[in-house]
């Protein structure tokens, strides 16, 4: 039986791999048409929660305040997400 008095080699650090650009998620500024679609559905929604300000929004569903909430920021997610929308 044959022993080995060799000391294990050293771990190198290395710089840290890049990743390729096709990896990364890459956020991009919403246009100001989807910005301003999703201001005014967030605004709706605050108006309907708190319609005691003059402004009477008609009700289509129920907790529709929060069903025009979600689908704002939904839309301003996409805005960020999709390149050239």
């Amino acid at each position: 039986m044959q022993r080995y008095s060799r000391a294990p080699a050293p771990l190198v650090h290395s710089r840290p791999r890049r990743e390729p650009e096709f990896d990364r998620m890459r956020l991009n500024p919403p246009s100001l048409p989807v910005l301003l679609i999703s201001l005014l559905r967030a605004g709706l929604a605050l108006i309907s929660k708190f319609g005691g300000i003059g402004i009477n929004v008609p009700r289509y569903l129920p907790h529709q305040e929060y069903w025009l909430a979600l689908v704002a920021y939904l839309v301003l997610m996409i805005g960020n997400l999709v390149r050239g929308l």
